[in-house]
């Protein structure tokens, strides 16, 4: 029942991005982490995380664009786990 609960949650927060005055509420509080570099964080409503499952490097026959299987950490695979949070770290 907790993992229902965790996407009722998201579910939640996600409709409140059509609200433009939850958003800024959010935006503000992304802005309120670090006052003195507020810009970092300007107009933030969301802060995400992934995992990457690491594989090979793909052949061009088995894929159209190999580049795409590859990180920005520089080795090869593609996205499992997928998550956001608010800037109080609800996920």
């Amino acid at each position: 029942m907790e993992n229902f609960g965790s996407i009722r949650s998201s579910i939640q927060y996600w409709n409140t991005l059509n609200n433009n005055a939850e958003m800024e509420r959010i935006a503000t509080e992304f802005a309120a982490i670090n006052r003195d570099s507020a810009h970092v964080f300007r107009d933030c409503v969301m802060a995400i995380d992934g995992w990457i499952c690491k594989t090979r490097k793909s052949y061009r026959t088995e894929v159209p664009d190999v580049m795409k299987y590859r990180s920005r950490k520089g080795c090869w695979g593609f996205t499992v786990v997928l998550a956001g949070s608010d800037a109080k770290g609800k996920l």
